[in-house]
């Protein structure tokens, strides 16, 4: 089974009876994640009243994230939750290889870094590029008992993330109860999981990283995969998950990180480590948070070197206009985005103008009369394709300003002047 649906990455048929958790896998280096733990760490306080499942489901699903993760071979989809204003709690087989994650929440789109993951306990977390408002769920520090009533959420089979009412409209609660724990499940990826509990509700694709809730609201345990026969149906009873003990001591140690974990390089792309890319949207048009996904999704397949996902933000004109992908790509090397700004969007319709401030690293041959550092102000003229705003043209209102003397310490800047 797998948390995630591809798109132009394609993968073979789960063997018969086999746990299956994603349709790509790689092999991370965990020396670093957190180890499981299946006794708590402190003695929970009282839970509050129950409430109604209808209640309970209305007054989360603002916490519940919808994921859209891009890699080398693909675009991948999950669900997660708010574990705090600005971090996500997700499998770590739905960010296998990522390059790029934009995360829907709240009814808003959001770019995210990887904290940290541990395949072995199926765990990740993210880090949003800015807070949202969305309900922040708190987790079960005691292994959920046998019987336990759940509702899982999240986004199965749905590949549009971007689009808000389709989103929305795929979102599913699904009402079950843990049947067993301390599972060890040896998935079809080659990753062995342990320490996982036993659900009897069904589980999906793109479903992977959902919470499974109590009826005191508190999450459970972490959707992790599920038993499926070679024809895709599943074996009822057989999801697994990830207990809330494993899942609160994750966050617990990932959340003091003061550093990303490295996202996927595709192309031979740029080496430098660099800070995540953290914008910053000025803005109050009703647009300006779509068209920063898009300006901020090619910028971070930039950093990543994935040249070919940000060539496609790119409208036909403006294809024509930078040329070929492998032209246009040569001049990008060494070029990584440090920090940046939507300072204004005007107009109105399918055709926008957004205005932008960021600041770019390169090697020298590369900048602007041999500049390390520089400070772009640029016009983009954006076209509404029906699904993304696409970049269909770009005028310099100045010419680049030089900021290698700050390039050292320069991390990102919260605010630009217009």
């Amino acid at each position: 089974m797998s948390g995630c649906i591809q798109l132009g990455g394609g993968s073979g048929q789960p063997a018969a009876e086999t746990p299956t958790a994603s349709t790509t896998s790689s092999s991370p280096d965990t020396d670093e994640t957190p180890t499981p733990i299946t006794t708590p760490r402190s003695t929970p306080s009282p839970s509050p009243a129950p409430k109604e499942w209808k209640t309970l489901v209305k007054e989360t699903r603002s916490g519940v994230a919808h994921l859209q993760v891009g890699t080398c071979d693909g675009t991948y989809f999950g669900t997660g939750f708010l574990v705090d204003d600005d971090l996500i709690a997700t499998a770590s087989h739905v960010i296998d290889d990522a390059n790029s994650i934009t995360v829907r929440v709240d009814d808003e789109l959001i770019s995210a870094q990887v904290l940290g993951k541990n395949p072995k306990a199926d765990i990740a977390l993210l880090k949003l590029a800015r807070s949202s408002g969305g309900y922040q769920f708190s987790v079960l520090e005691t292994p959920p008992e046998l019987g336990t009533e759940i509702v899982v959420m999240g986004f199965p089979d749905s590949t549009e993330v971007k689009d808000a009412e389709i989103s929305d409209n795929a979102f599913t609660t699904n009402r079950g109860s843990i049947a067993a724990e301390n599972q060890i499940v040896e998935y079809n990826t080659g990753v062995t999981v342990s320490n996982l509990v036993r659900y009897d509700a069904s589980t999906y694709p793109g479903i992977s990283g959902g919470p499974l809730i109590s009826q005191d609201a508190q999450v459970v345990a972490l959707v992790s995969g599920g038993r499926f026969s070679a024809d895709g149906n599943q074996f009822s009873g057989w999801s697994f998950a990830a207990p809330g003990p494993s899942i609160a001591q994750a966050v617990e140690d990932w959340s003091l990180r003061g550093t990303y974990s490295e996202m996927k390089e595709c192309n031979n792309g740029p080496a430098d480590e660099w800070p995540a890319l953290e914008p910053t949207i000025d803005s109050t048009h009703p647009q300006a948070v779509n068209i920063a996904q898009s300006l901020i999704a090619h910028g971070q397949d930039i950093n990543a070197g994935n040249y070919a996902a940000a060539y496609e933000i790119f409208t036909p004109r403006m294809q024509k206009r930078v040329r070929s992908e492998d032209e246009w790509a040569e001049g990008l090397k060494t070029s990584q985005w440090l920090a940046w700004n939507l300072v204004d969007v005007t107009g109105s319709g399918d055709s926008l103008t957004a205005r932008v401030n960021f600041a770019t690293a390169q090697a020298p041959e590369y900048g602007h009369e041999g500049q390390t550092c520089s400070f772009w102000d640029i016009k983009y003229t954006m076209l509404w394709d029906g699904t993304r705003w696409l970049m269909d043209d770009l005028k310099k209102m100045s010419e680049p300003i030089d900021c290698s003397a700050d390039l050292e310490d320069m991390t990102h800047t919260d605010e630009f002047g217009d």
